[in-house]
């Protein structure tokens, strides 16, 4: 039977552009994805999955000179169902194996285990993995449907929410069988993020990949009882991403603009608790943020992932909010520093943001207090 592996990636990620390119021990994210598939015997033909838009060609250059299948969908980019469906339309798969491109520690034994009892089973719809005293395994990115139930998901995802979270119709579907199936008890000895969504996420993850190949050669694969085994014992590894909430099917996300200006001494202070900020809001709120940084440019280090521009000193702040709003198509603005500006534009433009949805502010020293509560709180009400 032809088993379809499907790796979905795009590079629009409102927390975190272009994740899938970055680079996790020497090679971009979406490589390792690769060569961790590739270890999958029961894997017929593997397929990058993206769009034709300009902004993902990257993903497809990178597929064809790595010799790597792809597949840029040219419909609804929101809609990753029919961008899947059209691939599987195409390969005429029985069974189709779905992978995240935000997950690059897909233990390939546990795939194939589930795709051997997938292919054997005579009435399971789809296979998973079960809990194990009510702890679930730390795996994630994996979905693998057999082909009847995945023409069922393809013409019953309905809403924007189904369309967009793969297999999330399968919930309505009115006799579904799943064969659960528990794997070995390692992966189940703590529960951690092994996703990369936000800045947080990409510390945690090239830090893992960092000490593995300090020790080991290029050719092997992160071994993810390891991870689990230095979970276990480093509380600080832990912490990286410890905090990093989970977007669920209901949660609403937004876009962020946040302006600074960021000269002088204590635009350092300020363009420290912007960046604070920022990944506050992207970490709990699932938050895309632009920053508008006025000042002279500094490095940013890894917080230089956040999407942001600089403003050279004295540049027209309302100017460039404004088109920074419109281009961002940003809902919420908060600015800091500049409402007791001496230039007569910025002054009379701050004064009017409120109004215009914004929140304004000289001192955003409490981040995770009343201004980050403020901005969830409408993020959550929209």
């Amino acid at each position: 039977m032809k088993t379809l592996g499907i790796v979905g990636a795009r590079l629009n990620s409102s927390r975190l552009p272009r994740k899938q390119l970055l680079d996790l021990g020497g090679k971009p994210a979406i490589a390792r994805i690769f060569e961790r598939l590739e270890r999958i015997p029961e894997l017929t033909r593997i397929v990058l999955a993206t769009t034709a838009d300009d902004y993902n060609r990257p993903l497809v250059e990178w597929a064809e000179a790595a010799g790597k299948a792809v597949f840029a969908y040219e419909g609804d980019v929101n809609d990753l169902t029919a961008r899947v469906d059209a691939l599987v339309r195409r390969e005429q798969p029985g069974i189709v194996a779905y992978f995240c491109g935000d997950s690059p520690l897909i233990e390939p034994e546990t795939v194939s285990q589930l795709l051997r009892l997938l292919s054997a089973s005579t009435d399971a719809h789809t296979v998973g993995l079960g809990a194990r005293e009510g702890r679930p395994p730390i795996h994630e990115g994996i979905q693998l449907y057999g082909r009847p139930i995945w023409d069922w998901i393809a013409a019953n995802s309905r809403s924007p929410a189904e369309k967009e979270h793969l297999g999330s119709a399968m919930r309505r579907y009115p006799h579904l069988r799943r064969t659960l199936w528990q794997d070995d008890p390692i992966y189940y000895a703590c529960r951690h993020r092994i996703s990369v969504d936000t800045v947080s996420d990409y510390e945690f993850m090239r830090e893992v990949h960092a000490r593995w190949y300090r020790d080991h050669p290029p050719e092997t694969l992160v071994s993810l009882r390891w991870v689990v085994e230095q979970l276990t014992m480093d509380p600080a590894l832990r912490a990286l991403n410890a905090h990093v909430r989970q977007k669920g099917l209901t949660d609403h996300s937004g876009r962020f603009l946040l302006a600074a200006d960021v000269t002088g001494e204590e635009g350092k202070r300020r363009l420290f608790r912007t960046v604070a900020l920022a990944r506050s809001l992207q970490d709990f709120y699932f938050a895309g943020v632009h920053l508008l940084l006025r000042g002279n440019p500094v490095a940013l280090g890894i917080h230089g992932l956040i999407p942001h521009r600089w403003l050279a000193p004295g540049a027209d702040f309302a100017a460039a909010i404004t088109a920074e709003r419109a281009a961002f198509a940003a809902r919420w603005v908060a600015v800091d520093g500049v409402a007791d500006s001496q230039a007569p534009n910025d002054a009379t433009f701050i004064h009017r943001l409120p109004a215009a949805g914004a929140l304004v502010g000289t001192n955003l020293d409490h981040i995770h207090g009343r201004l980050a509560e403020s901005l969830a709180r409408q993020l959550t009400e929209s």
